[in-house]
C-alpha cells in the first residue's frame, strides 16, 4: 500500500517500484478529468493520460512538496498536456479534406437558401413577420407565441400556416421564373 504521507518523489527513490504506485493510485482519476474534457475520446485520453505520467515521471527529482496533493500537481501537468492538445493543428489527409470541403459547400448552401427564405418572411405584414421571428427564431412554442401577441393558439397556428403556404407559392413562382428564364437563355437564337 502506498504511503500518503511520504512525497511521491521519496516513495518513488526508495524502490524500483515506486512509480508504479503512483501510477496505479492516480491514472484512473487523471483520465477521468483528461477523458470528460476530450469528448469522451478513449484513445485520447489514454494517450494525453501517458504524456501527463511521463511529464511528471521526468520531473520527479525535482517535486517538492508544497502543501498540496501530489494529485492536483498531476491534474496540473494533464491540463497543460490538454491545452497543448488543443492548440495543435489539425492535420487531414487529402481524402478527408474533400469529404470537408463538400459538406462545407453544402453547409453554406444550406445557409444561403436559409438567407433567401428569409428574405421572403422578412416581406410578410409586420404581425406575420414577428410570428415567424418568435416561432423560428426565438424557438418559442405556439401555446407562449399566443400568450405574447395575445391571440389563441389556433389563431397562431392557422396564421403561421397561411403564412408558410404564401412563402412557398412565392418561391415555387421565382422558381419557375428562373427555369424559364434559363430555358430562353440556352435557346439558340432565331434567325
Amino acid at each position: 500500500m502506498t504511503n500518503y504521507l511520504r512525497p511521491p518523489s521519496q516513495q518513488a527513490d526508495a524502490k524500483p517500484e515506486g512509480f508504479r504506485s503512483i501510477y496505479t493510485l492516480y491514472a484512473p482519476k487523471v483520465f477521468n478529468y483528461l477523458w470528460y474534457r476530450v469528448g469522451n475520446n478513449y484513445a485520447v485520453a489514454e494517450d494525453l493520460m501517458q504524456e501527463t505520467f511521463l511529464r511528471a515521471f521526468e520531473r520527479l527529482p525535482f517535486y517538492t512538496q508544497r502543501g498540496y496533493s501530489y494529485l492536483t500537481y498531476l491534474i496540473t501537468i494533464a491540463h497543460n498536456q490538454l491545452m497543448n492538445y488543443f492548440r495543435r493543428p489539425i492535420t487531414l489527409s487529402l481524402e478527408e479534406a474533400y469529404y470537408l470541403t463538400v459538406d462545407t459547400s453544402s453547409e453554406v448552401e444550406r445557409r444561403l437558401m436559409a438567407s433567401h427564405v428569409w428574405g421572403h418572411i422578412r416581406r410578410l405584414p409586420p404581425s406575420e413577420y414577428r410570428l415567424f421571428d418568435l416561432r423560428y427564431r426565438q424557438d418559442l412554442s405556439i401555446k407562449a407565441i399566443s400568450k405574447k401577441v395575445h391571440k389563441s393558439e389556433n389563431a397562431v397556428k392557422l396564421t403561421l400556416s397561411r403564412s408558410r403556404e404564401k412563402i412557398r407559392r412565392e418561391l415555387a413562382q421565382e422558381d419557375r421564373l428562373q427555369k424559364v428564364s434559363f430555358h430562353r437563355a440556352t435557346q439558340p437564337a432565331a434567325a
